[in-house]
C-alpha cells in the first residue's frame, strides 16, 4: 500500500464507526484530502488530540481503495493562544469552513495552504482579528481564481466615480451608478470601502493589520465579502452566526 505524507490544516471531522473519524485535511501538496483516522475516539488515543480542527500537523497517510488512512500524525501548531479566545476561535473556523467549501477534493493549490496557514499564524497574534478575517477573506478570492475588478467598472470598463458603486458577483466586481440596473441585487459600497479591498488584496498581512480604518468601514467590508462570498457558494456560511452569537453573550 503507496504511503505519504502531508504537511496539513485540519478543515473538519466527522465520525465512522465505533472509534474511527473522517478527517479532512487541506494539504500542501495534495490539495483537500479526506482520510480515515482509525481508533481516535478510543480513550488514550495518540492520534485523537492532534487531529483536532485548526490543528496545523504533518501527517502520514496509506493510499486506500477508496479513502486514505491516517497512520500517523505530528503536530506543528495547536494555535494555543488563539483557542483560548473564542472570537478568534470562531473567525478560525469561517478561514477554515470557507477553505472547506472552495476547495475540491485532490485539487492542488499551495497558495491557499499557504494563506490558510499565514491567516492563522496572524490570527494568534493580533489584536485586530476582524481586519485579519477580511484579509485572508479577500486574498482568498484571489487565490482561488474569483479576484474581483476593483480598478474600473466590471461592465463598461469606465473609472469608477466616488458615488453610487456597488459590488456585483455576478459580474465579477465593481460597477459604477449607470450599470446598477444590469445587477439589482449588486451590493452597495463606499469609495472607502472599495479603498480598503484593493489594500487588503495586495498587503501582506503584517501591513494590512497596520492598516488604521473606522468601525463602520471595517463593518462594510467584512459585510460586503460576506456577501460575495456567498453568492459565489450559493449558500449561506454558517460560521459567522456562531461569531455573532459569542459576541452576543459578550454583549
Amino acid at each position: 500500500m503507496p504511503t505519504y505524507a502531508a504537511e496539513a490544516v485540519v478543515l473538519r471531522k466527522g465520525n465512522f464507526g465505533e472509534a474511527d473519524q473522517v478527517v479532512t485535511l487541506l494539504t500542501r501538496y495534495h490539495g483537500k484530502v479526506s482520510a480515515v483516522a482509525k481508533g481516535v475516539r478510543k480513550m488514550g488515543s495518540r492520534k485523537g488530540g492532534n487531529l483536532d480542527l485548526l490543528n496545523h500537523v504533518k501527517a502520514y497517510l496509506a493510499e486506500g481503495r477508496n479513502m486514505d488512512l491516517i497512520t500517523e500524525v505530528e503536530l506543528v501548531s495547536a494555535w494555543p493562544h488563539l483557542k483560548a479566545d473564542l472570537e478568534k476561535v470562531a473567525m478560525a473556523y469561517q478561514i477554515i469552513e470557507l477553505v472547506n467549501e472552495f476547495m475540491t477534493e485532490d485539487q492542488e493549490n499551495q497558495l491557499v495552504f499557504r494563506l490558510t496557514v499565514e491567516a492563522l499564524t496572524y490570527l494568534e497574534i493580533t489584536d485586530k482579528p476582524d481586519q485579519l478575517l477580511s484579509t485572508f477573506q479577500v486574498k482568498l478570492l484571489s487565490a482561488i481564481g474569483f479576484q474581483p475588478q476593483l480598478d474600473h467598472c466590471v461592465r463598461c470598463g469606465k473609472p469608477l466615480e466616488p458615488t453610487g458603486l456597488a459590488l456585483s458577483p455576478s459580474l465579477g466586481g465593481v460597477i459604477g451608478p449607470e450599470e446598477r440596473e444590469e445587477d439589482p441585487l449588486a451590493w452597495g459600497i463606499t469609495a472607502d470601502t472599495l479603498k480598503v479591498w484593493r489594500y487588503l488584496l495586495n498587503a501582506s498581512f503584517p501591513d494590512a493589520l497596520k492598516l488604521k480604518i473606522t468601525s463602520e468601514v471595517a463593518r462594510q467590508v467584512g459585510r460586503s465579502l460576506q456577501y460575495y462570498l456567498e453568492y459565489l457558494l450559493e449558500k449561506e456560511l454558517k460560521s459567522p452566526q456562531l461569531l455573532k452569537d459569542i459576541r452576543g453573550l459578550n454583549a
